[in-house]
C-alpha cells in the first residue's frame, strides 16, 4: 500500500485498516465484500455510532474509505513490482528475505 495513503491516515483508522487486512489475509479476498464492512464496524466498534465518533468519519465516508483501501490492494502499486520471498536456513537458524524485482 502507498505510503502516503497510510500516511494520512490517524492512528483509528489505521487500527481499523489493520484489523480488516488481518482479516483478509486469514480468509482470503472474499472478506473484503461490502456486505462485511458492518461486521468489521461491529467487531472493532460495536455499533456504528462508536465507530463514527472513534474514526471521526461519517458513514459515508466510512465506507469510502473502505472501498478506497480495497483499491489501493488491488490497483497495481508499481511498474516493476517487488516479489519478497522469506527463506529459512534450518542448519544456521538464519532468516533472509530476499526481493526480486520482476522487470519486464
Amino acid at each position: 500500500m502507498k505510503k502516503q495513503y497510510v500516511d494520512a491516515l490517524n492512528k483509528e483508522q489505521r487500527e481499523f485498516d489493520n484489523l480488516i487486512l488481518q482479516y483478509y489475509a486469514t480468509n482470503g479476498f472474499k472478506e473484503l465484500g461490502s456486505e462485511n464492512l458492518e461486521a468489521f464496524i461491529k467487531i472493532k466498534y460495536n455499533s456504528t455510532a462508536d465507530a463514527k465518533e472513534k474514526l471521526q468519519m461519517s458513514v459515508a465516508d466510512i465506507r469510502a474509505h473502505y472501498i478506497e483501501l480495497q483499491r489501493k490492494l488491488y490497483t497495481k502499486q508499481s511498474a516493476t513490482p517487488t516479489i519478497n520471498v522469506t527463506i529459512e536456513n534450518h542448519y544456521h537458524g538464519n532468516i533472509d528475505t530476499l526481493n526480486i524485482n520482476n522487470e519486464k
